[in-house]
């Protein structure tokens, strides 16, 4: 799975949904891979955080700061 992903890769995923049905991000969306672990693992991992559309009260309260990443 490392071989194939790098970190600032942007992958579709599905999340699942909730019960009780809360405020978390749920069903198809964009995900930003932020760590994929390396090493012996039972299981393959990587890290992903997911990405939203939504605006409103809590995003004008918390502006997001986009750092350009370049790669070598």
């Amino acid at each position: 799975m490392s071989d194939s992903l790098e970190r600032g890769d942007v992958v579709l995923i599905t999340l699942p949904s909730h019960q009780p049905k809360g405020y978390e991000q749920e069903g198809k969306r964009p995900a930003i891979v932020v760590g994929i672990l390396d090493g012996e693992l039972r299981y393959p991992v990587v890290l992903v955080v997911p990405l939203t559309t939504q605006t409103g009260k809590w995003a004008e309260a918390n502006p997001l700061f986009i750092l350009k990443l370049q790669r070598d």
